[in-house]
């Protein structure tokens, strides 16, 4: 049964989107990494984090609103606000660590620049992976999400002083972001993940997950390179070397107990940098998988990848018709265009607190004939 023309179920809609034309994540903005060491209070927009704000969120958008209107800009307009927010969040970090950088003058300045850049990166990563949602351009919705609450324990346990155990959620990140790519194409292996059934391969060697990923093209063989060497220096703190313990240096006098470690601190915010800046490039690798394997394949359930999508509602929208369904094995729901079966997104006026309801009511918005392949 067709519902309200600007219903849908009992929300009033806005406007619904489609999925964009262009890269979720451009090479351009890649090509923005590394970025620098720099203060928190010295962050600029026109600084590397903003141009790669800007490169990342350079996209096409589209919407159809409820007289009938299609909309069109790009999504570059809301940068301002987004390093704002970022920017924001990352001071109120840096005073975190107030006292312990602060009582050692003759370090402060490298301590800044290491942390800042460190902050960076996590700013970096929270505006990827709110992208990859809006596009719902994920090869596995969990490996995203835990992606960010780890990044989130690494800096709890940085501000608490907990070093080694940073440096393990840090490999968990990593290897969690390489199993996602060896997910990405491979349906069987991904029934066995969701099942608890699978067993990770190894991450190096001949026959390991990332020399399978040059095969497949993935990867090149300098970037696997530069993987496996950041992941062999963070297996000496899985194994307990004697320097990667925060009770280090008991052995030569040196010993302060849990207690905050200049020389622990700068080797830890260079580890989150360098970390972060390869899961920003696998994220990209990822999303480019996802184009060629998933977006068309709107059968599937876009959360947990089943093909167990059935049809619920009808409803009409700016003299279009859309259908929602919804999965029967996760609950997730899925708005499709009657007409052509590509996914849409809805946007409702009772939740104008996300990324696509900030686009909607943004002036950057213009009319213009709607796309013919949609």
């Amino acid at each position: 049964m067709v519902q309200d023309a600007t219903k849908e179920g009992f929300f009033v809609i806005e406007a619904i989107f489609d999925q964009t034309l262009d890269e979720v994540i451009p090479a351009a903005a890649i090509e923005c990494l590394p970025l620098s060491t720099q203060r928190v209070t010295e962050w600029e927009i026109e600084n590397d984090l903003g141009r790669f704000f800007t490169e990342l969120h350079n996209v096409r958008l589209g919407a159809l609103l409820s007289d009938g209107t299609y909309a069109v800009g790009r999504g570059k307009d809301l940068v301002p606000e987004i390093f704002q927010r970022e920017h924001d969040q990352a001071i109120q970090l840096r005073k975190q660590f107030d006292k312990e950088i602060n009582d050692r003058p003759e370090s402060i300045e490298l301590a800044e620049s290491k942390l800042g850049r460190a902050l960076k990166y996590v700013a970096a990563w929270n505006v990827v992976s709110a992208a990859v949602q809006e596009e719902s351009a994920f090869t596995s919705l969990p490996h995203v999400l835990e992606g960010s609450a780890d990044l989130e324990c690494v800096l709890h346990l940085l501000t608490t002083h907990f070093y080694k155990q940073a440096s393990l959620i840090l490999r968990a990140f990593l290897e969690g972001q390489i199993v996602d790519l060896a997910l990405a194409r491979d349906e069987k292996a991904f029934l066995s993940w969701k099942a608890g059934t699978y067993k990770v391969p190894s991450i190096r060697g001949r026959k390991g997950l990332l020399a399978e990923a040059v095969l497949r093209g993935e990867l090149s063989i300098e970037f696997k390179s530069e993987i496996e060497s950041l992941y062999d220096q963070l297996n000496s703190f899985v194994h307990g070397a004697e320097r990667t313990l925060i009770h280090s240096g008991v052995f030569i006098g040196r010993y302060s107990g849990h207690a905050f470690r200049l020389d622990k601190f700068l080797a830890l915010t260079d580890q989150l940098s360098d970390v972060t800046d390869v899961c920003l490039q696998l994220m990209r690798i990822k999303t480019v998988v996802w184009s060629r394997a998933l977006k068309d394949k709107t059968d599937k359930c876009e959360s947990c990848r089943d093909t167990t999508l059935v049809s619920v509602a009808e409803f009409e929208f700016g003299n279009r018709e859309f259908v929602l369904k919804r999965c029967q094995s996760c609950g997730h729901k899925s708005t499709l265009r009657k007409d052509t079966s590509t996914r849409v997104y809805v946007v409702h006026k009772a939740f104008r607190t996300g990324p696509f309801s900030k686009r909607v009511s943004g002036n950057f918005m213009k009319p213009c004939a709607e796309p013919e392949s949609r």
